[in-house]
């Protein structure tokens, strides 16, 4: 897929440092302090899995690795009531989007909707979407973690009509991929 890379330039697995080095380098020519977003609509806590896990683990390094950076989180309603009790860092603004992030196809909608449009709303510099996904018309540049290709492996993981949107969200996000 193209968009997608490590540092090297080839596909594999990025450490979270190779994470922020990826993250400057996209951001190279923004803003001394850029403003990035962390797309976490997806994260509903608990049912997540292994992206969950990467993003707790991630993103308060992104702040301590780049300090003069300023990140905004927008999150579902399920993350942001959680967020409210127990922030993951106290540098971080959160935004919280009115969707659930346990309703897939939902959530999807307002990823490419509303998501799209609070970005342009809070002057973003640069996305990160943090699970393979990313709003195609939002004002800014986007990086793409792309965790896995199982809907093209084992389609049948996603029922019918479920499967082509993931294919075509995955595709399309990862081609406007700035890295």
């Amino acid at each position: 897929m193209r968009g997608i890379s490590s540092v090297n330039g080839r596909p594999g697995r990025l450490s979270r440092s190779s994470v922020v080095t990826v993250m400057k380098a996209a951001a190279a020519s923004l803003a001394p302090m850029p403003r990035i977003a962390l797309d976490l609509l997806y994260l509903a806590p608990g049912a997540t899995g292994g992206m969950e896990v990467y993003a707790r683990a991630l993103v308060p390094r992104l702040v301590a690795a780049w300090p003069e950076a300023r990140f905004v989180v927008f999150a579902g309603q399920e993350l942001a009531a959680e967020w409210r009790a127990r922030p993951w860092h106290r540098a971080l603004r959160l935004v919280e989007l009115p969707v659930s992030s346990a309703t897939r196809v939902r959530r999807s909608v307002a990823e490419q909707t509303l998501l799209a449009g609070a970005i342009g709303r809070h002057d973003i510099d640069l996305v990160h979407s943090l699970a393979n996904t990313t709003p195609l018309l939002a004002p800014a540049p986007a990086v793409l973690t792309v965790h896995d290709l199982i809907h093209r492996r084992f389609p049948e993981a996603h029922a019918g009509l479920l499967s082509h949107g993931v294919e075509l969200l995955v595709s399309l996000a990862a081609r406007r991929a700035r890295r």
